[in-house]
């Protein structure tokens, strides 16, 4: 089980590991598949209702396996362990058979490179009640452990489509879904466009921003004003600025 930790070999099983309550809690929640539970009950904390969690999986016909912490901490992906690793297969799902939701918000992720940031997008676009997000030509594989872990599970809670750019930039354009892609050239700041009908907010990799077949399909080329000497915001903090004025364009704030 310890070599799906490991990229080439989560591709070619198709599986991945789930490691703690949180992720653990929401995969059962949100009806993603287990094929097998590994526990260590030593490693349990009290601030999580472990015990309760692992019931309910047994219910569900799981097989659960308890192992010693010495055998646990070598399958671990992380330093401080709480006790819980699942196996559960991939699942993949194509944008092409995505049904849009009407005035939805979408969250596309242009090649970002890293796990935690990944995971990070997932997160926040759970927290907003994202309609979906579209990995356009990602480089980050969102089935690493990292990824799963910082969404605190939000990557089994919201609609995940993998695809590339020109792919997603038809889809959209198909249909009628406004593109608003993030730009520090733009000239116009993101708090000056309506965002109360479908929109897909469009994230450029970490380094070099977004490709310019984004740039060019764009409806709106927009910005967050930058007042300070460090003319630069993280990937993420970039999404949740823009995402949560859509939501107060929405209710009426």
């Amino acid at each position: 089980m310890a070599k799906l930790k490991l990229k080439k070999y989560r591709d070619l099983e198709q599986k991945m590991l789930i490691e703690g309550y949180h992720p653990l809690y929401f995969a059962i929640h949100n009806r993603h598949p287990i094929e097998e539970l590994f526990v260590c009950p030593e490693l349990f904390r009290d601030a999580f209702d472990n015990q309760a969690l692992v019931k309910s999986i047994r219910d569900l016909g799981i097989p659960i396996t308890e192992v010693e912490k010495s055998a646990f901490l070598k399958i671990a992906d992380t330093d401080n362990p709480t006790g819980l690793i699942a196996v559960a297969p991939q699942k993949h799902t194509s944008l092409k058979q995505h049904h849009p939701v009407p005035n939805g918000v979408y969250v596309v992720a242009e090649s970002i490179e890293k796990p935690g940031n990944l995971g990070a997008i997932f997160r926040l676009a759970d927290n907003i009640g994202a309609s979906g997000v579209i990995l356009a030509n990602i480089r980050a594989d969102r089935f690493d452990p990292e990824v799963i872990r910082v969404s605190l599970g939000a990557c089994f809670s919201v609609n995940i489509f993998e695809c590339t750019s020109t792919e997603a930039i038809a889809w959209l354009k198909q249909n009628r879904i406004k593109i608003l892609a993030t730009s520090p050239n733009a000239e116009v700041n993101y708090t000056a466009v309506d965002m109360t009908g479908a929109i897909a907010l469009v994230l450029g990799t970490e380094h070099t921003g977004l490709g310019e077949g984004w740039l060019n399909n764009a409806d709106a080329k927009i910005k967050i004003p930058m007042l300070g000497q460090v003319d630069s915001l993280s990937v993420t903090s970039s999404a949740a600025v823009i995402l949560y004025e859509a939501i107060r364009q929405r209710s009426g704030g």
